[in-house]
């Protein structure tokens, strides 16, 4: 069984590196071939933005379970009073986004493998390589194999958060400042 389980964490490894090796080979090559124009080259030209590539690599299926969650809040504390708002825009503020999740499990991960491989068995490190490959990966093409599973939590982007955030706060100030300006635009004939 220790074999099996031995040859297992050796396929994933070598699909990982796998994985970092042709993404490195891609970047390299657009590098060497200057597909994009040096006056640009910066990050957010290299590489697309987080929002984009996850809700890109996410099913259809997924993200609108998430957006229809998200229109569900935004209708949900929209029609309750300005205290329950600003309540949950304090409870968006501390929201994890997918981001922070993703780098979380990755960093316990290695923090687990290595300490599993120094004081059980070395290939315990197998799973800090696995998970450290799999982060690469995300940063380069947006998608990694624990992804799938956080969004089929509902785990959000930072800009789905943001998304919420700025309705409730666009209906917070009406509900604030409708009643001032309605008085300070009240015209009345005074002929």
């Amino acid at each position: 069984m220790q074999k099996a389980i031995s040859n297992n964490i050796e396929k994933y490894l070598h699909v990982g590196m796998h994985i970092l090796i042709q993404s490195f080979r891609g970047l390299l090559y657009a590098e060497a071939h200057c597909l994009w124009p040096k006056a640009k080259r910066n990050m957010e030209n290299v590489l697309q933005f987080s929002h984009d590539r996850v809700r890109k690599n996410t099913s259809d299926k997924l993200n609108q379970k998430i957006d229809q969650q998200t229109d569900n809040n935004i209708r949900k504390y929209a029609s309750q009073g300005s205290g329950v708002i600003e309540k949950r825009l304090r409870e968006l503020d501390r929201e994890w986004d997918i981001e922070r999740a993703l780098e979380l499990t990755s960093g316990l991960n290695v923090l687990v493998g290595l300490t599993l491989g120094l004081t059980v068995n070395k290939k315990w490190f197998l799973l800090s390589a696995v998970s450290s490959a799999f982060l690469v990966q995300h940063t380069l093409q947006g998608w990694c194999p624990p992804l799938p599973i956080m969004r089929y939590f509902g785990i959000r982007t930072k800009e789905e958060i943001d998304m919420e955030r700025e309705a409730l706060e666009e209906k917070l100030a009406v509900d604030v400042y409708s009643p001032v300006l309605s008085n300070d635009f009240d015209v009345t004939d005074e002929s």
